[in-house]
């Protein structure tokens, strides 16, 4: 930051889907996962709010890449929704954190769906639930300027995760 003069925006963009079979029998996949999708991103949250919090720029900002996987436990992926789930919460609270200062410190959640990105390269794609990496890029951009705490992107996943959230656990 120093080297840079400062900083006005940290993004933090990185994930694994992982195997989830595996990482039910074995615990170095699991803390893999765990570490990648969560510890990791949470510490470079951590230092950037560190940082942040001194700038000069009169908006500050931290965004991270979350996922819609971390609004509702799925058998098919709970290490890896569990994961961006508990990144969720932490940029939440560092959001609810700057809200009490005179200079706020914004913290956003990005919560794409399914995007065409290396990540998925295993999955069948097509349908109008998936998005490109441009078209996520797009809402990246955008919550960098304004916004937050959480966006999901495409716009439309908020409508979709808000029915999953609230469909009894005997029918999910």
């Amino acid at each position: 930051a120093a080297r840079l003069g400062g900083l006005d925006a940290v993004l933090i963009f990185y994930g694994l889907l992982g195997d989830e079979a595996r990482s039910a029998r074995d615990i170095t996949e699991l803390r893999r996962q765990l570490r990648v999708n969560f510890d990791s991103p949470v510490e470079w949250a951590a230092a950037a709010a560190a940082t942040l919090e001194n700038s000069s720029h009169p908006d500050p900002v931290i965004v991270a890449i979350g996922s819609v996987a971390g609004d509702r436990g799925r058998a098919s992926n709970k290490t890896y929704g569990a994961a961006k789930a508990g990144l969720a919460v932490y940029m939440q609270g560092l959001a609810h954190k700057g809200g009490d200062k005179q200079k706020r410190l914004r913290a956003v959640t990005i919560k794409p769906g399914f995007t065409d990105t290396p990540m998925t390269d295993g999955l069948p794609k097509g349908g109008p639930l998936w998005s490109s990496a441009d078209r996520v890029a797009k809402d990246i951009a955008a919550a960098v300027k304004g916004g937050g705490p959480i966006r999901y992107s495409p716009w439309f996943w908020r409508w979709i995760m808000l029915i999953i959230r609230l469909l009894p656990q005997p029918v999910m």
